[in-house]
């Protein structure tokens, strides 16, 4: 653990999607504690992880203001107790505090007597509980309505989240908005990096999950005329999450031969890929803000997307909209978009993507977190 002087709070932070996740919540965690730490360098920030977490990749810079402490149990045992049993606090093994941050839904680990700042980011387990994994739904109808009340502070990441947390628990803690926002890379992206990608390529990005809907995608694209199939090839980027990974059964050989799957994609080499995109797709069923638009946007590439609240709010009129349950609404939309590249409209967007920098975010957490300390 690295020494610090600094007279300011201390400031514990749940590790858990910094070292365990690389998919949107880990990203989102990473760069919003960064620009925080960035913020407020008299604060002194100690991220909680487990014994097993030193092994674990950790998306987290070395910062001077920022630590990292790892508890004497393995994570999954106290995941365990925790959901099954109840909230064991870790006191004698952290230092005094004077808030938790967790952004993973649940003031986690568990701390006696200390404010917590609690991120949730949608609430799909409520909405449409199809798309998340039965252990993650049991745990989440467990613990949020809880975190919901208990929390100091919750902070969302859309206006359509918040709306939602409104409506579906009265009397909850005060919600905060703390954007997404773009990595400094993407606002010069380069010309190369990343795989070996065919030319004109149709881009969705995306980690493989039901939510993601890649099943309606599929049968879109095996909707389209196979001349704009072989013309702009369908590029896939994504880790593997849960649930059934093969393709639904009705889908051509020959269009799933023409599908590139390139699995998990270095960030660093994102941009370069979005940027040699002709179409940008995202029929995702159900979103709290939806990154990657944002990101596809910015790099100046034409998008089409589910019809759904979190994406009029990043694209407006300036991207073209599907419906997620829709397969021959979501070939009509990417036929009549290759069909007609709109640069004055592209452009548009992508200076509108660029109003959300990670900078704010951090400026947005730091001040939520100063209303609990006060």
């Amino acid at each position: 653990m690295q020494g610090h002087t600094s007279a300011g709070p201390t400031i514990l932070v749940d590790g858990t999607p910094v070292s365990r996740r690389t998919d949107g919540i880990g990203r989102w965690s990473a760069n919003v504690l960064r620009e925080t730490a960035l913020a407020r360098p008299d604060w002194r920030l100690v991220v909680v992880g487990f014994s097993d977490d030193r092994s674990r990749p950790y998306l987290l810079p070395e910062l001077p203001n920022v630590e990292r402490l790892f508890l004497p149990v393995p994570r999954r045992a106290y995941q365990a107790v925790y959901s099954l049993v109840g909230r064991m606090p870790v006191d004698r093994w952290v230092p005094r505090a004077d808030a938790l941050v967790s952004t993973n839904y649940t003031a986690f680990p568990a701390v006696s007597n200390t404010p917590s700042v609690v991120t949730v980011f949608d609430l799909a387990y409520v909405d449409l509980p199809d798309v998340i994994e039965k252990r993650n739904l049991a745990h989440l109808r467990k613990h949020v309505p809880r975190t919901m009340t208990e929390a100091s502070a919750i902070t969302t990441i859309s206006p359509f989240t918040e709306s939602r947390i409104d409506a579906e628990f009265p009397g909850h803690a005060p919600v905060h908005l703390v954007d997404c926002g773009l990595d400094p890379q993407f606002l010069a992206p380069r010309s190369s990096g990343g795989p070996r990608l065919p030319d004109g390529y149709v881009l969705a990005v995306g980690t493989l999950e039901p939510r993601k809907n890649l099943v309606t995608l599929l049968r879109a694209w095996a909707l389209l005329d196979p001349d704009v199939r072989r013309r702009h090839p369908l590029v896939v980027v994504g880790s593997a999450g849960w649930g059934e990974q093969q393709p639904p059964a009705d889908i051509p050989a020959d269009v799933l031969a023409g599908v590139t799957f390139t699995g998990y994609v270095e960030d660093a080499d994102l941009p370069a890929v979005y940027a040699g995109a002709a179409l940008f797709v995202f029929p995702s069923r159900y979103e709290g803000f939806g990154l990657p638009l944002l990101e596809a946007m910015s790099c100046g590439v034409p998008a089409v997307v589910s019809d759904i609240p979190p994406f009029h709010e990043i694209g407006t009129d300036l991207v073209d909209y599907a419906d997620p349950d829709d397969p021959s609404d979501f070939a009509r939309a990417v036929t009549e978009r290759l069909g007609s590249r709109d640069d004055g409209r592209v452009a548009l967007a992508s200076e509108r993507a660029r109003a959300w920098t990670w900078e704010r975010s951090g400026a947005q957490m730091a001040a939520t977190i100063e209303g609990v300390l006060r």
